[in-house]
């Protein structure tokens, strides 16, 4: 009996209790996956983007839910293109494809099937930040190569750093000249500079964490030119309802760097299943020749390695300061697809494969 496609353009409560039920058989971290994290992002960040969750039913049970959103765009300004990409992964670290293990691949496949097949125009779709163990990577790249379809899988990584081990094996992962020299040199600028202390604040209400770290990050961003996102007023109620939400539960970590008893850097972040989840750090530009970011990270990861963590994850992203902090990776993937089957499409891959050229 063949399943029947049910196409969701929002993300009704149904649904979330749904994605909640699958989300932990992902094998991926819950903090963007979760139908919290769903539900904030289309009230607050979702813009020009709009819903589009496919869910894939067979004799009234649901084997899966492909989260999903599109927007139309121009390319180069002229020629018109809808893209679609993973729900919310425009702020997020990590995207899945929800269902049962035994599941996936079905789910995967007939998501597919409608897109390519139910006459619902778009000519990109990209599938990325996929951990290399989410079950969905081997079914996705299957599909595109089995059915012929013009695509592009590329390989990332994200940085972490293990520590449930030996303290000098942790120590032996990093950049010697990066960050021990630039501790020692931290350390000796900070006593120097007056009384200092690291402040371990779990469980701070949003309002709390915000008012401390907003100033430092303001400054921060307006000293490299940019600024701040917790001056826009739809980012700055997303987060303050993400810290809310993982506060409640006891999942929200903060750690301060105070000197002369006022906080000089932050880092923010998600304590899940003994891994600390590296969310948003900053730190005040006036005291930048005291290195109070390192300073700050080198001792948080003391105290986690002393107090039972597992491990310290830096998310997505290859800033060229992880490297220095770790030399283990974990693998994340990207999928760059093209739908052949429109003029655009067809436009957008050979003027692709011409700039390759």
């Amino acid at each position: 009996m063949p399943s029947d496609v049910i196409i969701h353009k929002n993300a009704d409560l149904n649904l979330i209790k749904k994605i909640d039920e699958f989300a932990g058989l992902s094998g991926v971290p819950p903090i963007n996956i979760c139908g919290q994290y769903i539900l904030l992002f289309d009230k607050f960040l979702k813009e020009r983007w709009q819903p589009l969750f496919i869910e894939i039913v067979k004799q009234n049970v649901t084997l899966g839910i492909m989260p999903l959103m599109f927007r139309n765009d121009f390319r180069k300004g002229v020629i018109p293109y809808r893209r679609i990409r993973f729900f919310g992964s425009t702020s997020s670290d990590f995207n899945c494809v929800y269902g049962n293990p035994g599941n996936l691949g079905t789910v995967i496949e007939e998501s597919f099937d409608w897109l390519f097949k139910s006459g619902f125009r778009w000519e990109e779709m990209i599938l990325d930040d996929l951990l290399d163990s989410s079950l969905a990577v081997n079914p996705i790249h299957n599909y595109l190569t089995g059915n012929l379809i013009a695509f592009k899988a590329e390989k990332g990584k994200y940085f972490y750093i293990r520590l449930d081990r030996p303290w000098s094996d942790v120590i032996d992962g990093m950049s010697k000249s990066f960050v021990l020299k630039n501790i020692r040199l931290a350390k000796n600028r900070i006593n120097a500079a007056g009384q200092w202390e690291i402040i371990y604040k779990p469980f701070l209400n949003a309002d709390e964490v915000l008012n401390r770290a907003i100033p430092i990050h303001v400054e921060r961003q307006k000293s490299l030119c940019r600024e701040s996102a917790f001056l826009k007023p739809e980012t700055l109620n997303f987060y303050k309802a993400i810290i809310s939400y993982f506060t409640g539960r006891e999942q929200f970590q903060t750690f301060w760097l105070n000197l002369r008893g006022k906080p000089i850097a932050y880092m923010l972040g998600f304590y899940i299943d003994k891994t600390f989840y590296w969310w948003n750090t900053a730190f005040n530009p006036d005291f930048a020749g005291l290195y109070p970011s390192r300073f700050l990270q080198y001792h948080v990861l003391e105290y986690m390695h002393q107090n039972g963590y597992n491990e310290f994850n830096f998310m997505r992203g290859e800033s060229g300061y992880k490297d220095k902090w770790t030399d283990t990776t974990r693998i994340n993937w990207r999928f760059r697809i093209r739908n052949n089957r429109t003029l655009y499409g067809r436009l957008l891959f050979n003027l692709d494969k011409w700039k390759e050229g």
